[in-house]
């Protein structure tokens, strides 16, 4: 059996979405993919940051938890592992290995970001 990596993990797990709408319809939906949108740039800019030489590491800490968060509700699989990743290595005091998951955390949100984009504004990119 292969090893679960985070690479596995879907960019946005669809039935996270099919949960989220079936609790608050489309519009809860939504918010909250407008909200992570609003949010998610900032909170990995803030764990860059504090894991930047010479940064406040409760900032990384406090960014990756509040990103786990929100990603996990959204179903931003990869995100939220990542973004744990990094808070419970901080914790630890292996900011090594925080550092060593934040290219890819920015890289998943990146992701994360386009395909909740498109579920906001499903007609953004389509020529009329």
């Amino acid at each position: 059996m292969a090893e679960h990596t985070v690479e596995n993990d879907p960019v946005v797990d669809p039935t996270a979405l099919v949960r989220l709408e079936a609790l608050g319809g489309e519009t809860l939906l939504r918010e909250m993919a407008r909200l992570y949108l609003e949010n998610a740039e900032l909170r990995v800019a803030q764990i860059g940051r504090g894991l930047a030489a010479g940064g406040e590491l409760s900032d990384a800490e406090a960014g990756a938890h509040s990103l786990k968060s929100s990603a996990a509700n959204l179903g931003a699989t990869r995100v939220a592992r990542l973004a744990n990743g990094i808070e419970r290595a901080v914790q630890e005091g292996e900011v090594g290995v925080a550092a060593e998951l934040y290219p890819a955390l920015v890289r998943a949100a990146a992701g994360a970001a386009a395909e909740l984009g498109r579920r906001v504004n499903p007609t953004a990119g389509e020529t009329p």
